[in-house]
């Protein structure tokens, strides 16, 4: 018996309505990819299927935990639905079942599912949405992170797993900082919209505890270097990234110093050949 696959659909059915008839209607045929033993399917089918639906606040209180990192996603979905319940379809969305499968922080599938449901003509206002959740994303990655911490120079630098940085829509951190004084009752002004046609770089940063976050614009030569870094480069790789946004020799060497004496840039140890 695979007690782990067993235990992930226990979940997704416990917040999919829908998953749990397409189960009872077909146990073999609805579970036929997952990791099950022949026969365990049957399992999940043997308790009334009135069951997996008993508490029926389930989903409502996953969703308030939700909110708590999403803020102004859920502020914004909210004002153009009426209320929360038009977030209900995320625990039937591919990316739940996902991250249920995986075994991943829901957090991230949430901001997944949002980035899907910005291009559907539905009741949400996807682009605003879609955006702020991309930054409310980068505060719940940049909070999960380990403290700062001194590192040695290295030839091979990554961006600091405590920061993070994101291009999008210019006006999204205005609109960004509006909601969140609506919310506080700081203002009641209408919200400014998102400019389409040009692009605005943000840097998320931590600082010594996990509520101590900051959001800043940062130049798009800086983002460029930083976002190229992500994934581990090269310093001559990122020098170069440096000269070509416009840097002399010297300056480039400037500015990688720069980046990693501000933290935003740590020495990666070289794996072993």
């Amino acid at each position: 018996m695979s007690a782990r696959a067993l235990q992930q659909l226990a979940v997704r059915m416990h917040h999919d309505p829908g998953f749990v008839a397409a189960v009872y209607d077909d146990p073999e045929g609805s579970l036929a990819d997952e990791d099950l033993a022949p026969g365990e399917a049957r399992l999940l089918v043997q308790p009334d299927r009135r069951a997996w639906g008993a508490d029926s606040e389930r989903r409502t209180r996953v969703l308030a935990a939700l909110e708590l990192e999403f803020p102004v996603s859920f502020a914004l979905a909210e004002q153009a639905s009426g209320d929360q319940e038009a977030l209900l379809p995320f625990f039937g969305s591919d990316a739940f079942h996902d991250c249920v499968r995986r075994f991943e922080p829901l957090v991230f599938a949430f901001c997944s599912y949002l980035q899907n449901r910005a291009g559907q003509a539905e009741a949400l206002p996807g682009r605003a949405v879609a955006e702020t959740a991309l930054l409310e994303q980068a505060l719940a990655r940049v909070r999960r992170s380990p403290e700062r911490m001194q590192t040695s120079s290295s030839d091979l630098l990554t961006l600091a797993p405590w920061a993070d940085v994101l291009e999008v829509p210019s006006g999204t951190l205005v609109l960004f900082e509006a909601v969140r004084e609506q919310l506080e009752g700081k203002s009641r002004t209408p919200l400014p919209p998102l400019d389409d046609s040009r692009s605005e770089h943000l840097v998320v940063e931590r600082g010594g505890n996990t509520e101590d976050l900051c959001i800043g614009y940062l130049p798009s030569a800086l983002y460029i270097i930083l976002d190229g870094a992500r994934n581990g480069a090269a310093r001559e790789d990122l020098l170069a990234l440096a000269r070509a946004q416009g840097a002399e020799v010297g300056e480039d060497e400037d500015a990688i110093r720069s980046l990693e004496a501000d933290g935003l840039l740590v020495g990666v140890e070289q794996a072993p050949a």
